[in-house]
């Protein structure tokens, strides 16, 4: 375990770049403290150890594939579309600042608003990254997680996850996946009310909904922590980034720091760290850009995981997140947040009552 000063409260950091709403009345969601510790419960060691990380990767024949609980790659999507190769912008792999894959040590409320998401899904148990990020409107009865929407909405069985639970901070308590929610992590865990997710995800099946793998997990700051010691205080009190809405702060070239939790330096944090570039290709008829890291090497589980711009280390704001790679070689893709679409759903995540369906609400966008 690496040595690390363990924050109690970190401040809420202003959001850079977006625009601050009046407060909107809402339904309080769903955060029944006997649910989350039967979630909790649910997640024994044995469970935690074996979920298998959501990660979405494609092949040189633009063939796309999930890795299944039996190890191996099983194909996901509709298959057959050429793979997006095409790239602008700072090349890949060299340059200033250029970290392929490493443990993250710039400190920053990065540490504690990153963790690892647990969840059922397609008949299995899976695991991703996500971030606590700052609630803009803002609803001070929720906390927010932003993740890829692959992680919280199955788009080729059109259902969402199920039995999901966020540990904060994982890499503070030194504990791997071994570990059990009720005991051995800092800030213990905390069961999300319901996902939120865009309707153009779920109408689509991957890759033609690429450019829509963002999601939002809604976490009740009443009722949904289990375990983690005295700490009983609201999820996005541990520490939130702020997410830029703006373009203009967005630019090809400046330095990224791509972020998530993997199973192969369990319980570590890692990052890597490049010059931003595009990627960009053809599906369903509609074309896209997807923002793109050439040299990234972060391994499975890291999907959802946040994008800072470099400066100031650790502090935001997020600018993407982690939504899928290249078998055998580096590279990761994000999708580009700073669109109508996105802000949509991050203000219907924040302000809409709790959803009729109990694990998830559908937001219908411009």
């Amino acid at each position: 375990m690496t040595s690390r000063r363990y924050p109690v409260v970190i401040a809420a950091i202003a959001v850079m770049g977006g625009l601050a709403l009046a407060p909107v009345a809402v339904a309080t969601p769903r955060g029944d403290g006997v649910d989350a510790r039967n979630v909790a419960a649910y997640w024994t060691a044995a469970r935690m150890a074996a979920a298998v990380p959501r990660d979405i990767s494609t092949d040189a024949h633009g063939h796309w594939y999930i890795r299944g609980r039996d190890g191996a790659l099983h194909a996901y999507g509709a298959n057959g579309f050429p793979a997006p190769i095409a790239t602008k912008g700072k090349p890949g792999g060299s340059g200033t600042g250029t970290i392929a894959n490493a443990v993250w040590s710039k400190g920053g409320a990065v540490e504690t608003a990153t963790g690892r998401l647990y969840f059922s899904m397609a008949g299995g148990d899976w695991v991703c990254s996500g971030t606590t990020v700052t609630n803009l409107n803002p609803n001070p009865a929720v906390s927010l997680i932003l993740t890829a929407a692959h992680c919280v909405y199955d788009d080729a069985n059109k259902a969402f996850a199920t039995n999901v639970m966020f540990i904060p901070d994982l890499a503070a308590s030194g504990t791997a996946t071994s570990g059990t929610c009720l005991g051995d992590y800092v800030f213990g865990c905390w069961k999300p009310s319901y996902g939120v997710v865009s309707g153009d995800w779920t109408r689509a099946t991957w890759p033609s909904n690429i450019p829509y793998d963002y999601g939002i997990y809604v976490v009740s700051n009443t009722g949904a922590h289990a375990g983690g010691g005295a700490f009983t205080g609201a999820l996005d009190a541990l520490g939130a980034l702020p997410i830029t809405w703006d373009t203009d702060t967005v630019t090809g070239g400046m330095l990224t720091d791509a972020i998530g939790y993997t199973y192969k330096y369990d319980p570590q944090l890692m990052y890597c760290e490049q010059g931003l570039q595009a990627v960009s290709g053809v599906y369903g008829g509609e074309p896209y850009v997807n923002r793109w890291l050439s040299a990234c090497r972060l391994g499975g589980g890291s999907s959802g995981g946040p994008w800072m711009a470099a400066m100031p280390a650790g502090a935001g704001p997020v600018i993407s997140l982690n939504s899928w790679g290249y078998q055998g070689r580096p590279g990761m893709a994000g999708p580009n947040l700073q669109l109508a679409e996105p802000r949509c759903v991050y203000d219907k995540a924040s302000t809409a009552p709790a959803p009729s369906e109990p694990d998830g609400y559908v937001a219908t966008c411009p």
